[in-house]
């Protein structure tokens, strides 16, 4: 793969590290799939946020290449600074899977609070998915926010072309990108399954 095929893939270290110290080894026992999502969020009476990731797939004992994400949001409220979010959301379900290869999620969030340290982090695994986050800034927020979140067809298109689609993706019908090994090493090593990159 020609160096300019990598270029989508930089930028994911800071999920790796994420999945290594926040979420608990156990949660990833059984996962069908697990969502890395990285957003920036700025405010000045209106709260924006736009941010970037991808879901991988367990496919026959193996993690599916990566399917590209892009999301973006706008909010209202009494709102100023801004932060960096961090989110894992871990899948246990195959029915999640398909919602993510059918994509286009809508996204309603309502912030209350004032997160001050330079990093905080919070998980849970009684919901499924299991969703964990890990922030770092200074965001005085109270706010309601709206926006969505649905495949990156260019980075998508850049990395496999054209023709390949969300379901030959994360059915692991494209072959996994090798500078991502380390992540795939993390994964298999968390998930105690024996899944692989394929």
């Amino acid at each position: 793969m020609s160096s300019s095929r990598r270029k989508p893939f930089r930028g994911y270290g800071r999920t790796h590290v994420l999945a290594e110290n926040i979420v608990p080894r156990d949660a990833f026992k059984g996962a069908k799939g697990v969502v890395f999502l990285q957003a920036a969020y700025a405010a000045a009476g209106v709260t924006a946020f736009r941010g970037q990731g991808f879901i991988v797939a367990a496919v026959g004992g193996h993690w599916s290449a990566p399917l590209f994400l892009t999301l973006s949001s706008l909010g209202v409220g009494l709102s100023i600074g801004g932060e960096m979010v961090d989110t894992i959301g871990i899948l246990y379900r195959d029915e999640d899977i398909d919602k993510y290869k059918q994509g286009d999620f809508r996204i309603t969030s309502y912030r209350i609070g004032c997160p001050l340290a330079t990093l905080t982090a919070s998980g849970t695994a009684d919901e499924d998915p299991a969703v964990y986050t890990a922030v770092s800034g200074k965001l005085l927020d109270f706010s309601i926010n709206g926006g969505q979140m649905t495949h990156n067809n260019a980075a998508n298109a850049k990395a496999y072309g054209a023709l390949v689609t969300p379901d030959d993706i994360l059915s692991g019908r494209v072959d996994a990108p090798a500078d991502m090994a380390a992540l795939y090493k993390q994964l298999t090593k968390l998930s105690r399954s024996g899944v692989s990159s394929a």
